[in-house]
């Protein structure tokens, strides 16, 4: 059995440049053409996963800027900003990271680095419509596609995740930030989903 989260090719699971660039754009853009692109993206990459026989699928994230800044807009008590170090891998290796960088620089694309919030309040979830209708689309997807995967999923980023790329400067301890970040971050997936997988929900 194939699944979406380990091992799905990456032709497969990436956003189209165009969705890309839309969300890494620091300039006002139209929220509805962002969206036509977003639910035309779930629809291609949920038939590139049948096709590629994927058994175990999601959505492929693409309604979303990125696998956890999506959250910036749904939580409350980020602000600021800070600049995320280098990965040891790439650092341990100096002509990889000189590529590395130079391939980067000249895409416009959402940074995992650079421009990351901070906690600096109360961590919340705000609203649940933004992830209800990421389930309600994935589900009409999957309606015209009936049998497309044996299991859907919709994923959600660990607090673990979100704890290294946000950098807590309101909470006591990290195991307050821990414990705030996972009610928050997991009240949309289990109000989705009857069962969570570690970091998977079915859509309702």
């Amino acid at each position: 059995m194939w699944g979406a989260a380990a091992g799905m090719p990456l032709a497969v699971r990436q956003r189209p440049v165009g969705l890309g660039r839309f969300a890494a754009r620091a300039d006002a853009v139209d929220e509805a053409e962002i969206d036509r692109a977003g639910r035309a993206a779930v629809r291609r990459i949920v038939g590139k996963q049948r096709e590629a026989g994927i058994d175990v699928g999601n959505n492929g994230e693409q309604q979303r800027d990125s696998f956890f800044l999506y959250l910036k807009a749904r939580l409350s008590g980020l602000g600021g900003s800070w600049e995320r170090p280098s990965r040891a891998d790439v650092d341990r290796y100096p002509e990889f990271k000189r590529m590395w960088a130079e391939q980067h620089v000249s895409k416009t694309q959402v940074s995992a680095l650079g421009g990351l919030p901070k906690a600096i309040g109360e961590v919340r979830y705000l609203d649940d419509r933004a992830i209800d209708e990421e389930c309600r689309y994935f589900r009409a997807v999957l309606d015209e596609m009936p049998g497309a995967f044996v299991e859907p999923f919709m994923s959600a980023p660990s607090p673990g995740i979100l704890a290294m790329a946000v950098r807590n400067e309101y909470y006591d301890t990290l195991e307050a930030y821990l414990a705030a970040l996972d009610a928050a971050a997991f009240v949309p997936h289990g109000r989705a989903a009857p069962r969570t997988h570690g970091q998977r929900s079915k859509p309702a």
